[in-house]
């Protein structure tokens, strides 16, 4: 540690009394070292010192910051300035902890331990001293909830670039009154941003600004003459790779690398959709492999060698999108000025001016998009957040909000007037009009001086080299120019070509049709003559195989030959042996077996006449007759073999072992695409280049049962001891626990043995089918044929598996910490167009080998495209918070007055509980998304429905947590009553459960409320000793008219 004062200024009586009454102000430079970059804050300290003339007058000031920017203080002593106190921290002292991805990551999922925590605060504590105190603290958006903690009663004021920052724009910064990322004013007020509606003053105020900035710009000649290039696809979109191990982008997402970023955006988005790929200037990642890579892989791949020469190519770029994707890139900011839609793939402050979340869709969304009011978002950040540096280095900037922050509450319109709107205008416009043409994408010498127009500290031999690298080869660029026209020129050969190709091949087929239709006519004649003979039962099985093989020859699958499902003698499970031999009997799943019978029955269904088993653990060592066999089982490295006594049908395989991918990979691709069971094994094929996709788990394919009397049993198949604790009372009354395995005797199974196991499967799939009201279970082959069968599931386990990440794309998936979640009612999934896609699919493959594109979009339908069925949430279960529903009824009659509303309507009614406390003569209306009672209203509100009728009151009470779109839902309420009567859960710093959907402050709920015409009329706040819950409680009623 050291602490250096850069200058002392006279010490008279005068001064010292002068400072003992001002107000601390302490100026936080994060010590850190950031993206293995010890530079990297230093433009902090050139923006600290940019700032000081404002401040040093009415304040003490003192900038703590780290030994490289004091060091690089130093080296710039010009800069320095009197009055000022500075402080450092030594790298030692933080020691193996100066590496600050680790400390910023916990900091900011406030995951930090106590230890590290006291850690920086006795760090800080120490070189600023004890006694010190500040009223203002300034710091750079990085976590300092430490900081918090350490000075209580500060104000902090976080600073960081604005969206106005690249040529041709002038410098912008923020100062958000409310603190970091997390807490920022963008994310306190994202909903009144986005609804936002700019008036004709507002639109002539940007579109004057966006018609300089276009009037600046120039197309890049590189990126114009491979127009073509961009321009294949229905669609674009630009894709800005980013910087990886950043808290920016790691903590708002959920991808690992900048490679994994990409591999999802092009594995999940519409084939017709062009991803066009650009890099961070300073961070490229793109090289050889990855280009290759990708190139092969992905036909909607776009990215241009040559960007990597200029500097701002997205901006280039940005004219063939129809739509820019974005983390937390700025480049999102092109958006507002380009008037794209933007589409958001992480969680941070980049959100409040999305169009669209997602990848889902997107096509459909393209095809009419709807936009936020962009030119209303641009005039409320130039002229209500952000602040031009021109205007932040006017001495009285800084201190007119300081003395707003002391005499106005933080609000919405906090930031208004302290700059001049015109003016902002016209600094802005007069900047871009001046700045040189030919900076626009080539990094300028400029650069390298004092060059105001960098908004930040870069590395300068870096930039000077990738400048360089395009100047000195103008001539070479020209050449690479004439290349890529000669490519294109020699692309629309190879197109004509193909055309010519495919006209060729279509005048072949029919060729081929009429040859096959003379012929096939001759054999019928023959037929009828007698002169060849065949079974009248199956004629149609056996001119379908003469004409696939006299003609077509369409696949390696032999339909002379039988076809296999699988029967389990647990062979390589050798823990089995050791438990025979420790306790004289071990257990077998009885799942396997129903997931063979399923095979069995589709076979049948099929009308296969030549149907056999073979046993999955011997695989490797088979040497029967020829077989082809259906795979819809888990395979591992020791019982998977390529045989060429067995022809795969791969459909609904799985696997969780790679070593089982790389010793086959070669023989896998040669059965491309590989139908397999769940999206976790499909994914893991993909890794190795196997082309994959998700058929489902064909357990699934038993049949429709009829609805029966009999069918009243409650059956708990495999449940554990955890969720037992959940399961209501009234469950238990007609309940059956059972656990679906059978003992075993010998190690492997005989045939024998074999033979029971199924019968045994069978019958407890019959008992199913006959008995069973409900079932509850973990097991993934009790739960699909069950779901096929049309039997309610519940699918409840302790810990996730990867082979249910196909199933709960058709049911909730409840995990532990869902239990308490769990609806205890579920209602029959309609799974029949589902189970016909599956046949038919497994029907053109088996039968003829065809891979049938139409059943495969829509189970890439259900099972890729699809996001996971919603954990019901807890107000569609019925009993567990009575106690609470009751207190809070009780509390809204004894403190509100209700008594004159003579018709109510009660949205999220559950039991109807509210009935029971009016009087005889309201005319009470229920609603719900549930069917908990015969008389209620069935209304799915987050699906958009809605009862409109006129009644006197909405009653909404444990509702609005769990309605997506809370304003639009308020909006109807307001449509058919002028009385609200609410609860809602205020969490504040509290975190909210998942099944909670939306989280409002008291202030932005009151503001929706506003917007609609409604005023409070009686609060109750959370309050422990009325028994209510965590509910606050109020009324809401429209504003009378004068």
């Amino acid at each position: 540690m050291a602490i250096c004062h850069i200058h002392i200024t006279e010490k008279n009586i005068f001064d010292y009394f002068r400072k003992t009454i001002m107000k601390n102000f302490l100026i936080y430079i994060p010590p850190f070292i950031e993206q293995d970059r010890p530079n990297l804050n230093n433009h902090w300290v050139i923006l600290t010192l940019e700032l000081l003339p404002q401040i040093i007058e009415k304040y003490n000031v003192t900038v703590v910051m780290g030994e490289t920017q004091y060091k690089f203080l130093q080296k710039n002593t010009s800069l320095a300035y009197k009055n000022v106190r500075i402080v450092f921290i030594k790298d030692e002292d933080l020691g193996i902890e100066a590496e600050a991805y680790n400390w910023i990551y916990s900091l900011y999922l406030k995951t930090i331990t106590e230890t590290k925590k006291i850690f920086l605060k006795n760090l800080v504590s120490q070189v600023l001293g004890s006694s010190y105190t500040p009223e203002y603290v300034l710091f750079f958006m990085n976590p300092i909830s430490f900081l918090k903690e350490l000075y209580p009663r500060a104000k902090f004021i976080g600073c960081e670039a604005g969206g106005l920052f690249q040529t041709p724009f002038p410098k912008s910064w923020y100062f958000d009154i409310f603190g970091d990322i997390p807490c920022s004013y963008l994310l306190k007020y994202c909903m009144q941003i986005r609804a936002l509606r700019a008036n004709q003053e507002q639109n002539n105020f940007i579109e004057e600004i966006r018609k300089s900035y276009f009037l600046h710009f120039r197309q890049e000649k590189v990126f114009e003459d491979n127009e073509k290039y961009f321009r294949q696809f229905k669609y674009n979109v630009l894709l800005p790779l980013q910087v990886s191990n950043i808290y920016s982008f790691d903590l708002t997402c959920n991808f690992k690398s900048q490679f994994h970023y990409l591999k999802y955006v092009l594995d999940n988005i519409s084939p017709n959709i062009g991803v066009i790929v650009t890099e961070h200037p300073y961070f490229p990642h793109m090289n050889k492999q990855w280009f290759e890579y990708f190139s092969e892989k992905y036909k909607n791949f776009l990215y241009l060698p040559l960007e990597q020469e200029y500097f701002r190519c997205s901006e280039n770029l940005v004219k063939y999108c129809d739509a820019i994707l974005n983390v937390s890139s700025t480049v999102s900011f092109l958006a507002l000025w380009w008037q794209k839609p933007l589409i958001s793939l992480g969680r941070n402050y980049f959100s409040v001016f999305s169009d669209y979340d997602g990848l889902n869709g997107l096509e459909q969304f393209l095809d009419n998009p709807k936009l936020l009011d962009k030119n209303a978002i641009l005039y409320h950040f130039i002229n209500k957040y952000w602040v031009l540096d021109s205007v932040l280095k006017d001495k009285a900037y800084l201190l007119r909000m300081l003395d707003k922050i002391e005499n106005i509450a933080p609000c919405f319109e906090f930031y208004e007037g302290l700059s001049s709107h015109e003016e902002n205008k016209q600094r802005i416009i007069n900047f871009i009009n001046n700045v040189p043409e030919n900076i626009s994408s080539l990094i300028p010498d400029e650069c390298f001086g004092n060059w105001p127009l960098m908004p930040i500290v870069v590395d300068n031999m870096y930039l000077k080299n990738r400048r360089d690298n395009v100047i000195k080869n103008e001539s070479i660029s020209e050449e690479i120019n004439n290349i890529y026209s000669q490519m294109n020129e020699l692309k629309n050969q190879v197109y004509y070509l193909n055309q010519q190709n495919i006209l060729l091949q279509n005048k072949i087929k029919k060729i081929k049709k009429k040859s096959f239709s003379k012929r096939f006519q001759r054999i019928m004649r023959k037929i009828k003559n007698g002169i060849i003979k065949i079974k009248t039962e199956n004629s149609k099985l056996h001119l379908r195989i003469l004409g696939i093989k006299i003609n077509f020859n369409r696949s390696r699958i032999n339909l002379y030959y039988p076809f296999a499902y699988l029967k389990y003698s647990y062979n390589t499970f050798v823990w089995f042996d050791e438990e025979l031999k420790k306790k004289k009997v071990y257990t077998v799943n009885l799942g396997d077996n129903i997931q063979a019978l399923s095979i069995k029955n589709l076979y049948e269904k099929l009308k296969l006449k030549k149907i056999t088993s073979i046993d999955r653990d011997t695989i490797p060592n088979y040497k029967g007759t020829k077989v082809n066999l259906l795979t819809n089982a888990v395979f591992y490295n020791g019982n998977f073999v390529f045989s060429n006594n067995i022809h795969y049908i791969f459909l609904g395989f799985n696997t969780p072992d790679r070593t089982l991918i790389i010793q086959n990979k070669d023989k896998l691709k040669s059965y491309e695409p590989i139908g397999c069971r769940d999206c976790s094994s499909a994914q893991l094929l993909r890794e190795y280049g196997i082309a994959s996709y998700v058929t489902g788990c064909y357990s699934i394919m038993w049949p429709r049962r009829q609805k029966s009397e009999k069918q009243k049993k409650v059956f708990f198949v495999g449940v554990s001891d955890e969720l037992k604790k959940y399961i209501p009372s009234y469950l238990l009354k007609n309940a059956e626990f059972i656990i679906q395995r059978d003992e075993a005797y010998d190690y492997p199974l005989t045939e024998k043995e074999m033979e029971e196991k199924e019968k045994k499967a069978l019958k407890l799939l019959e008992r199913y089918r006959n008995e069973a009201k409900l079932v509850v279970t973990p097991l993934l082959h009790c739960a699909s044929p069950c779901l096929g069968m049309g039997i309610p599931v519940i699918l409840a386990r302790d810990e996730y598996d990867d082979r249910f990440s196909a199933i709960k794309k058709l049911t909730p998936l409840y995990l532990k910490e869902n239990y308490n979640q769990i609806n205890w009612e579920p209602d029959v999934i309609d799974l029949e167009e589902l189970k016909n896609q599956m046949f038919i699919h497994a029907q053109k493959k088996i039968l003829y080998g065809k891979f049938d594109k139409t059943s495969y979009k829509y189970m890439e339908k259900i099972y890729e495209r699809s996001p996971d069925k919603l954990v019901h949430n807890t107000w569609t279960k019925d009993m567990e918070y009575s106690d609470i529903m009751e207190n809070r009824i009780r509390t809204i009659l004894k403190m509100f007055n209700i008594e004159k509303f003579k018709s109510v309507m009660d949205l999220g009614c559950g039991k109807q509980t509210l009935k029971k406390y009016l009087a005889d003569d309201v005319h009470y209306i229920p609603v719900d998304q549930h069917n908990h009672i015969k008389t209620t209203i069935i209304k799915d509100f987050n699906n958009g429905e809605f009862l409109y009728e006129k009644v006197d009151a909405v009653f909404c009470l444990g509702i609005f947590e769990y309605i997506y779109n809370l304003p639009d839902f308020i909006k109807k309420i307001s449509s058919v009553t002028d009385n609200v009567v609410c609860s809602y859960i205020f969490y504040g710093d509290r975190q909210k459960p998942e099944y909670v959907v939306n989280k409002y402050t008291e202030e932005e709920l009151w503001h929706i409320f506003e917007d609609e015409g409604f005023e409070l009329v009686h609060y109750i706040p959370e309050n422990e000793n009325l028994k209510i819950g965590r509910n606050s409680l109020f009324l809401m009623r429209k504003k009378q008219k004068d």
